[in-house]
């Protein structure tokens, strides 16, 4: 799974924290937890995805202040 490129997991109802395995997944452009249950923080694995240019977290309930390793995302265009 280390050459996905696209992870749609929005509306699925998930709860809990971020998993901090997607961080492995290097390739991954574009990652959607959008229309979950999700609490903060975002696991800081996360800020290991360089490839990353779309990230949506729009009402996953996700709550707290966005770290400021997402600054650190380079190919990220859309948060």
């Amino acid at each position: 799974m280390k050459s996905l490129t696209t992870l749609f997991l929005d509306r699925n109802k998930f709860t809990g924290t971020i998993p901090d395995f997607l961080g492995k997944l290097t390739e991954l452009g574009q990652l959607t937890l959008g229309e979950n249950r999700l609490v903060s923080p975002i696991p800081e694995s996360l800020g290991s995805l360089q490839a990353l240019y779309y990230l949506n977290l729009g009402t996953s309930g996700y709550t707290g202040p966005i770290p400021d390793w997402i600054g650190d995302l380079q190919a990220l265009e859309t948060l």
